[in-house]
C-alpha cells in the first residue's frame, strides 16, 4: 500500500497530473476542457521505476480522502456557496446564520476532536481535520436548521456526507455498495446544480474510493492524516535550502538510534532527557548524550566525600562542586551538578 498526494502519485507513476485529460488513475474515462478547466465525465506519460516491482500499480495505490473528499469536494461546495455564481451562492445572511450555528456547535465539541470549527468565511483557512468535522458531525445539524437554506443543496450535502460516513465506518464500511449509490448521485446532482465545470477531477475520484474500501477497509485505513501530521516534523529537521531529503535522511537515522527514546546500556537508562542524559566514562569524562554525533563533555568533578560511599550517588542540585584546576562556566556548572553521574562508571 503505497500513499501520496495527488501530485507525488503522478511522479512516481510517471502519469499526468490531475488537470491532464486522462488524469484518472483508475478507469479510461477522458476529461473535456471546459471553462478554462479539465472536465471528467492517454493517461500514462512515460513508463514508471515502480512497475518492475511486484506490485498492482492501480490498487496500491489508493485516492486519498483527506485530499479528495475533505480539502476537495466539502471546500469546493462551500467555496461555492461563499463565491459561486449567483444561482448558487448563498445570501449574506444565511451565511451568517450557518457560522453562527457551527460557533454553537464548537462550543460543545469534546477534546477527542482536534480542532473546533471556525466561522464559514474563513473556510479557506479550515484544515482537513475542521472540514472532517464538518462534513460528518457538524454540517448536517447546522444546515438543517438554518430556516432558508435551500433543500435540494442541503440534499446534496447529505449525500455526500452520509456516504463518507458509511465508507469512515467500521462497522457499515461493508455497505461500501450502498456508498457506491449514493457517490454516483452526488456526482449527478453536482452537475445539475454547480454545473457541467464543476465535476473536476476530485469529483470524479468520489466514484472510485468504494472499490478501495472493499480492498482496505474504511477510508482511514489508507488515508493520509497522520503522514500529512508528521511533516512537521520532518520540516524541523531541514537547516539549510541545500540537499534537504539528505539533511532529512541523516536527521532520521540519527533519531532512530538515539533521539526522542531511551536506552539501556549495562542495566542503566540512557536517553536525552535531564535526569538521564549524563554518564561518566571509565576515564572518569562525565559526557551528555545530547546529541549521537555531538557530545558535550566536561572535566572529572570532585567528590565532596568518600566515606561511608561516593557523594556523586547521593548528590542532589543543591550541592555545590569546586574544581579549582579547570574552572568551568555558569552554564557547565548546572549541566554537570543537575546531572552528577547518577549511573556508574560505565
Amino acid at each position: 500500500l503505497h500513499l501520496h498526494g495527488r501530485p507525488c502519485t503522478s511522479f512516481v507513476k510517471v502519469t499526468k497530473q490531475c488537470g491532464g485529460y486522462g488524469a484518472c488513475d483508475f478507469c479510461d474515462v477522458r476529461g473535456d476542457y471546459i471553462d478554462s478547466r479539465v472536465i471528467y465525465k492517454d493517461h500514462h506519460l512515460g513508463t514508471s521505476p515502480l512497475e518492475v516491482l511486484p506490485i498492482d500499480m492501480v490498487l496500491s495505490m489508493p485516492p486519498d480522502y483527506m485530499h479528495i473528499v475533505l480539502l476537495g469536494c466539502t471546500r469546493k461546495i462551500i467555496m461555492f456557496w461563499l463565491q459561486g455564481h449567483l444561482q448558487v451562492r448563498m445570501p449574506t445572511r444565511i451565511i451568517q446564520e450557518i457560522s453562527n450555528g457551527i460557533l454553537e456547535c464548537s462550543k460543545t465539541v469534546p477534546s477527542e476532536f482536534n480542532r473546533k470549527l471556525r466561522p464559514l468565511n474563513e473556510v479557506k483557512l479550515w484544515k482537513a481535520t475542521e472540514l472532517r468535522l464538518f462534513l460528518l458531525y457538524v454540517g448536517p445539524v447546522v444546515l438543517s436548521n438554518v430556516k432558508d437554506f435551500p433543500v435540494n443543496f442541503l440534499n446534496h450535502f447529505l449525500l455526500l456526507s452520509v456516504a463518507i460516513r458509511i465508507l469512515s465506518s467500521r462497522t457499515l464500511c461493508g455497505s461500501a455498495s450502498l456508498a457506491n449509490e449514493l457517490l454516483q448521485q452526488y456526482v449527478d446532482v453536482h452537475e445539475h446544480l454547480y454545473g457541467l465545470s464543476s465535476i473536476s477531477y476530485v469529483v470524479h475520484s468520489l466514484l472510485h474510493l468504494p472499490q478501495f474500501v472493499d480492498v482496505y477497509g474504511p477510508l482511514d485505513n489508507f488515508s493520509c492524516f497522520k503522514y500529512e501530521n508528521f511533516l512537521q516534523t520532518l520540516k524541523k529537521k531541514v537547516r539549510g535550502k541545500k540537499h534537504p531529503l539528505n539533511q532529512i535522511a541523516r536527521r532520521i537515522s540519527e533519531s532512530s538510534q538515539f533521539f526522542g527514546k531511551s536506552s539501556t546500556f549495562r542495566k542503566f537508562k540512557i536517553s536525552p532527557s535531564r535526569r538521564d542524559k549524563c554518564i561518566q566514562l571509565n576515564s572518569g569524562t562525565i559526557v551528555s548524550s545530547k546529541c549521537i554525533v555531538e557530545i558535550n563533555a566536561f572535566t572529572p568533578i570532585s567528590e565532596l566525600f568518600t566515606k561511608t560511599f561516593s557523594s556523586p550517588l547521593v548528590e542532589d542540585d543543591s550541592m555545590q562542586i569546586n574544581t579549582p584546576p579547570n574552572p568551568r562556566t555558569n552554564a557547565e556548572n548546572v549541566i554537570a551538578q543537575s546531572c552528577n553521574c547518577h549511573n556508574p562508571s560505565v
